[in-house]
């Protein structure tokens, strides 16, 4: 651990201070009413302590001495987001906590006013003032004047909401940890309106399936990738971290199991709610075993999802152009299609790895064939 110390300064706001080592971490001095003070930033990290100085020289440059402190006397009781970031991106092994931490930082910022409009990234500046604010403050209303705020579409609000709110999903990344009642705010980001309606899935014509399954036997990864989405309903995430080590032996043949695998850097988006083991047809396993490790064969997790997101969706967009998912598409069809053969929502819903029939019902499997009349009601009832 280094003990040099380094300067910090916020030029916008002429405010300026020195990072130094103190016994067992780092402090801030700076100058405030023309005198000398120090304030300890409690950490160990340099990259973390710089962060936490220009914090508090933001507030003390552009509210004031008083609010600094006011700052300083809740910090026991009311963490700021810079600390829960801190401590969620140590102790979680959610593989999207960048992203989550990133919609988090967003919501914050837009809902306040702080982010130059326009601009999709945040300053040195602005990140300063967002990382400062305190948890207190994640209200419903603040949820409620991000959405007003946010000049993007609706959906992208939905996501943008629900990545934040993932950042408090995992309770065993908070205990012990004092966040104060925030509830509100994740039931607000819960109840984000998106920007499609219930059951909007159309069926894919016949024609069309056909003509991709048939061209996606001349290349071996697409291939796959196809299997995957189109027949046991995986999402892209899931299809990129697939190895042929997932599929094992059961009594009823081959099977395709998902589940979270920390080892792997692979989570789910529901935890446990969300594994399952899915029996594959003899000829899918022969397909997905050819793959020498990986299905989609490339080096790291991103690039393998960004296969499925590009490579592949262009791919399914020569065939459903009017689709903007176009993988969620094959899952929704796979979902739709166990739905009409088995006539059990249930199975459906452990084939995509819901927690609720709710959401597969909703969201994911739509009939196409007519409901047919019960025998009994066949004859006119007798009076």
């Amino acid at each position: 651990m280094t003990t040099e110390s380094f300067r910090v300064e916020v030029p916008k706001l002429g405010m300026r201070g020195t990072c130094f080592w103190r016994r067992n971490g780092w402090w801030l001095r700076f100058t405030a009413d023309k005198k000398l003070k120090r304030a300890s930033l409690k950490t160990t990290d340099a990259k973390i302590a710089k962060a936490k100085a220009i914090s508090f020289l933001t507030i003390l440059g552009d509210q004031g001495i008083a609010m600094l402190k006011e700052a300083a006397s809740l910090r026991d009781t009311a963490p700021t987001i810079g600390e829960i970031i801190e401590h969620y991106e140590k102790v979680t092994d959610c593989s999207t906590h960048k992203k989550n931490s990133g919609a988090l930082l967003r919501v914050i910022a837009r809902a306040k006013g702080w982010v130059t409009e326009g601009e999709r990234t945040m300053s040195a500046a602005e990140k300063a003032k967002v990382m400062a604010v305190r948890s207190t403050e994640l209200t419903a209303q603040l949820a409620v004047d991000y959405q007003r705020a946010d000049k993007v579409a609706t959906y992208t609000k939905g996501t943008t909401l629900a990545g934040a709110k993932a950042v408090f999903a995992r309770t065993k990344d908070w205990v012990g940890f004092p966040l104060p009642d925030i509830s509100g705010f994740l039931n607000a980001s819960k109840e984000a309106k998106q920007k499609y309606n219930p059951n909007s899935f159309k069926h894919i014509p016949k024609d069309i399936l056909a003509a991709m399954e048939r061209e996606s036997r001349a290349d071996d990864t697409r291939r796959r990738a196809f299997i995957c989405c189109r027949y046991l309903g995986m999402t892209p995430k899931e299809v990129s971290f697939a190895r042929k080590g997932w599929i094992e032996d059961r009594p009823q043949g081959k099977a395709m199991c998902v589940r979270e695998r920390p080892e792997e850097g692979f989570s789910l988006k529901t935890g446990g709610a969300r594994e399952r083991d899915i029996v594959i047809a003899p000829w899918m396993a022969d397909a997905l075993l050819k793959a020498d490790d990986y299905l989609i064969p490339l080096h790291t997790p991103n690039l393998r999802y960004q296969y499925i997101l590009r490579v592949f969706n262009l791919w399914l967009r020569t065939h459903i152009p009017d689709r903007k998912g176009a993988a969620y598409e094959l899952r929704k069809q796979a979902g739709s299609d166990w739905l009409e053969a088995t006539g059990q929502i249930s199975q459906v819903q452990h084939l995509l790895g819901h927690s609720t029939p709710t959401t597969t019902a909703r969201w994911y499997a739509t009939w196409q064939k007519a409901v047919v009349m019960p025998p009994a009601f066949q004859q006119e009832p007798t009076i």
